[in-house]
């Protein structure tokens, strides 16, 4: 048994849960930035592809438009 009084006891209790809570939201939070990290990485790649894409075609549309008009 300790010897607190009842009422620190208590308020030591409260902190304790709220510095639980605090690190139990703080894990949540970095899991979060974690897989939003991926996502970003992952889109990124995804854009840098789709815009060789685009200049692929833009450079065929281009070349088919020189011919067309010659």
């Amino acid at each position: 048994m300790n010897d607190l009084p009842v009422d620190d006891e208590f308020a030591w209790n409260q902190r304790e849960r709220l510095w639980f809570g605090a690190l139990a939201a703080a894990r949540a939070a970095q899991l979060e930035c974690d897989v939003l990290r991926e996502v970003m990485v992952l889109s990124q790649a995804a854009w840098n592809r789709s815009r060789e894409r685009l200049a692929e075609l833009q450079a065929l549309r281009d070349a088919f438009g020189e011919k067309t008009a010659a």
